[in-house]
């Protein structure tokens, strides 16, 4: 007998006890005090009733309580071969557990996460690239700052994480998915080698150069803030490109020192005639357009989108102004010696999200991807298949 006929029987014969007192007139306020049901069922239903015996009209078709409670104990025996052995329990826990974490496997899936370079220096850069479900969130936390990933066209999330000039060792990325169902991270380990700085001693006249012209605090303030300026689509589209075919007089992170001015230069400078025409690095939009900053002098700041940022200083005339568009190569200014130069020059500099990178390193490495993307892309095509570079 199941379990569900047991729970019905035992239901019903509820039931069937209750009209068989109705029917047979039993009052339990009233009676013999201290009688007892022949049975012991009626017993604990009346509880100080008048002596009885349970004899119910075979004419209404009642059985005795005697037979009721038999069979309800019959039931009981039958249901309890159901009972599970206990040493079977831990296995079917297990086996609950089991299903339940696939069917979460079902509605989320895992997401594969890929992390460029392999071994990157300070002062450089990484490419976190998710792949997952198109509507899935995500988290990347890094050194103690969170950032969204930003969405591409192949269907993966991407976002550019800056590594310090002295940065150094080992460095933790984590990466969570905020799905409604459930919560999922990563932690992706990256070893950062050090990098080696070049140190310049500052003259007295470079000094001289700087304290005639002091930094303007709101001046600074603005640039700043522009260069952390971060817009969520993806301007440019092929590696980016030197701004000036000319010499590198100064390189990145070089450290210079003086008796008042003591940092790390953070961008590339390019010797060059007063005049020479400047170029975009890369498709974007021009943010800024300033003349006659103290620090910068004429400068422009191109938003590249996703947190990729160039900037252009010293220039000698602006040839853009802010919320234009402009393409990869496109002439945006003319060199010069405005603001801290102590001759014609430009410099440049690569922002990602707000902090200075190598100019020199990020044009090899956007190379590299535009080069494995035509590859992938060509891969595709031959195949049938459509492939995502990553």
């Amino acid at each position: 007998m199941g379990k569900e006929q047991t729970g019905r029987n035992q239901s019903q014969r509820k039931q069937v006890k209750g009209v068989l007192h109705e029917e047979i007139g039993v009052d339990r306020g009233s009676g013999n005090a201290g009688g007892n049901c022949e049975c012991g069922v009626c017993e604990r239903e009346i509880e100080e009733s008048s002596a009885f015996t349970c004899h119910f009209p075979a004419d209404k078709g009642f059985r005795d309580c005697q037979t009721e409670q038999e069979e309800l104990k019959e039931d009981q025996k039958e249901t309890s071969q159901f009972t599970v052995p206990a040493p079977i329990m831990p296995m079917i826990r297990y086996l609950v557990a089991l299903s339940i974490c696939a069917a979460a496997y079902s509605v989320c899936p895992a997401f594969e996460v890929t992390v460029l370079p392999s071994n990157p220096r300070g002062g450089e850069a990484v490419l976190v690239s998710i792949k997952g479900e198109p509507d899935d969130r995500y988290l990347v936390t890094f050194k103690g700052k969170e950032y969204t990933p930003f969405f591409q066209k192949t269907g993966a999330r991407e976002i550019y994480l800056p590594l310090a000039i002295d940065d150094s060792g080992t460095e933790k990325i984590k990466i969570k998915r905020l799905a409604a169902e459930t919560e999922e991270a990563k932690h992706v380990d990256i070893a950062i080698k050090e990098r080696i700085k070049k140190v310049v001693q500052l003259q007295v006249s470079d000094e001289a150069m700087r304290d005639k012209e002091p930094m303007v605090e709101h001046q600074n303030q603005s640039v700043l803030e522009t260069l952390r300026y971060r817009s969520d689509d993806r301007l440019w589209k092929k590696r980016f490109r030197m701004p000036l075919d000319s010499p590198i007089s100064t390189s990145f992170a070089t450290h210079r020192k003086g008796k008042t001015y003591n940092y790390y230069h953070k961008g590339l400078d390019f010797s060059a005639p007063a005049g020479t025409p400047v170029k975009a690095m890369n498709a974007g939009k021009v943010i800024l357009s300033e003349k006659d900053l103290n620090v910068y002098g004429n400068m422009l700041v191109i938003d590249h989108g996703q947190g990729i940022i160039s900037c252009y200083f010293h220039l000698s005339k602006l040839l853009k102004q802010a919320g234009e568009t402009v393409q990869r190569g496109e002439i945006i200014g003319k060199v010069g010696s405005t603001g801290w130069a102590t001759g014609p020059h430009l410099h440049m500099g690569v922002y990602v999200q707000g902090q200075a990178i190598d100019p020199v390193w990020w044009t090899n490495f956007t190379a590299d991807l535009d080069e494995q993307a035509t590859i992938t892309a060509s891969q595709s095509s031959s195949s049938g298949y459509r492939l995502t570079s990553k």
